[in-house]
């Protein structure tokens, strides 16, 4: 195995140093020909295969000493009677055709093409198609006891999990994401002693020593399944809001529900390309005042965090914590008759809640946007 290491690291080398032996070498990566999320795929991905190898990638044709045309067409096949088809599904679904041409009198130098179905798999090979078609450019060699250079950092992302250059970042740049999850909110029921005292018949005068062991609610700590969908849209690559409808359930069968309505405003954060972290800030309102409450604002404000795991080329796996408080908390009858002042008894509320779901993303959007 070591071997195996030993050779992919040489080869490496020797690619690298091939490639930046071309002194000054300008390349033009024209809009690819495909659907928009192959075209913005493939363009990104060999730029930075050719920026990588050391050459110069170019914003105007005009300044490029070649340019490399990429087209993507289905892969079709063509019977002798002359009939045709697209390809089965057990074969490769697209065809990339890459083209060389010599900018300076339009000459093409090479034309080949490469058989793919998914893009991750093929942004794999990118940098070996590159090199098949740099290979038919001439070398200029450097002058004299200049040293070539490899940059160790593209060296070790080629080598390593997690490449900077050939990872799949399209699952967490999506302009639109549809969330569902199941969450499991635990409501916090806390009384709230400079509201029940003032004018209470029950009051001692001791304000350090209230007598709260009159007041009692059955379901001071309360645990509610809920589900939750929401649509989430990501305005900037450090910003994204969400609109979200949860569904509290009040009963063990699931029968009933306390329907609420939030919204988040996120800030995506995507150090590594396998797991991204999502700090926000929350509010929320009951569209339903539940049963066991007297008064009841419905509002709630808050925050948490989300941490999102890679979930395909289009989605995300998410584990959500959160917490949240009741503006003006909310209040419950005094059923105590033997203290019955005050006839409304005052809590405040908070809710602490965990969640895991999954997000589906929709059209792309460049990582820097």
């Amino acid at each position: 195995m070591k071997r195996i290491y030993i050779f992919v690291i040489l080869f490496t080398l020797a690619v690298f140093a091939f490639a930046q032996s071309r002194d000054d070498v300008s390349i033009y990566f024209p809009p690819v020909l495909a659907s928009p999320e192959q075209a913005e795929y493939l363009h990104n991905s060999f730029s930075t295969e050719a920026f990588a190898a050391g050459y110069i990638v170019t914003s105007s044709r005009l300044e490029a000493d070649y340019v490399i045309e990429l087209e993507v067409r289905p892969n079709i096949i063509i019977y002798d009677d002359g009939t045709e088809e697209p390809a089965p599904p057990d074969e490769e679904q697209f065809v990339l055709r890459f083209a060389l041409i010599r900018n300076e009198d339009n000459e093409e130098i090479l034309f080949f093409s490469y058989l793919f179905t998914d893009l991750l798999e093929l942004s794999r090979r990118s940098l070996y198609l590159l090199n098949e078609a740099m290979a038919n450019v001439p070398v200029v060699m450097p002058p004299e006891n200049v040293p070539i250079t490899v940059p160790l950092r593209v060296i070790l992302t080629r080598m390593g999990p997690d490449e900077e250059f050939g990872r799949d970042d399209r699952w967490r740049n999506k302009w639109v994401y549809f969330r569902a999850s199941f969450d499991y909110p635990i409501t916090i029921h806390a009384l709230e002693p400079d509201k029940l005292y003032d004018g209470s018949s029950i009051y001692n005068g001791d304000i350090n020593n209230p007598p709260v062991q009159f007041y009692t609610l059955d379901n001071k700590v309360e645990p509610a399944p809920a589900l939750t969908f929401g649509l989430e849209l990501q305005l900037f690559n450090w910003m994204s809001l969400e609109f979200d409808f949860e569904m509290k359930f009040e009963d063990p069968e699931f029968k009933t529900y306390i329907p609420v309505v939030g919204a988040q405003l996120k800030f995506p954060l995507k150090p590594s390309g396998l797991f991204m972290l999502e700090p926000y800030a929350a509010a929320s309102y009951y569209l339903k005042k539940p049963d066991y409450y007297e008064s009841f604002s419905g509002i709630e404000a808050g925050g948490g965090i989300q941490f999102g795991a890679f979930g395909g080329s289009r989605g995300v796996w998410f584990f959500d914590a959160r917490f949240m408080y009741t503006i003006n908390g909310a209040g419950t009858y005094n059923l105590n008759t033997e203290y019955p002042n005050p006839e409304v008894v005052q809590w405040n509320r908070f809710i602490i809640g965990i969640g895991v779901g999954y997000k589906l993303g929709f059209f792309d959007r460049k990582s820097k946007q």
